[in-house]
């Protein structure tokens, strides 16, 4: 979250615009400090496909989050975040004339490790699947985080926004 800091980078962007579509493919990584210590790094990369006379394209990226002795206080506990080892992310995004089509996915698999500065600790798995089909106006969330399991199927009637 916030804006770049002297920590991130963006590298090696390719841009192809000889042909329509165009056709970009970035590699980043992104280090935040924690309030109380630590970090958190995110490094990844996003494949991006536009044509621009049909507004249509796809957009893919991967990614992995990586917390470093990340602390933060909450209610006067200190609790401190450790990649055990990651969570990585996954995401497909698709649209023509400007509007979704397809199915849309994002997942999200891993874990983490935790400690309060009171003795409690532990590890959170995560593994979360979402989709969002504009066609039958529907989005899924499944999965679990921390030992908490859940579904949740939303649709809705009229158009897509």
């Amino acid at each position: 979250t916030g804006d770049l800091g002297a920590s991130d980078q963006i590298g090696t962007a390719e841009v192809s615009t000889a042909d329509a579509p165009i056709t970009a493919t970035t590699e980043f990584t992104h280090t935040r400090t924690c309030p109380v210590g630590g970090r958190i790094v995110v490094e990844g990369i996003r494949e991006r496909t536009f044509d621009r006379e049909t507004r249509s394209g796809t957009m893919d990226f991967s990614l992995t989050k990586t917390h470093e002795n990340c602390a933060r206080t909450v209610r006067n506990v200190t609790i401190t975040l450790n990649g055990a080892p990651n969570v990585q992310v996954d995401a497909h995004h698709a649209w023509q004339n400007g509007a979704p089509v397809g199915l849309q996915t994002l997942s999200m698999v891993g874990a983490i490790d935790w400690a309060t500065d009171d003795g409690r600790e532990g590890t959170c798995t995560i593994d979360i699947q979402a989709t969002f089909d504009p066609e039958l106006r529907t989005r899924t969330v499944v999965g679990q985080a921390c030992d908490r399991t859940f579904e949740r199927k939303t649709t809705w009637r009229g158009g897509h926004r």
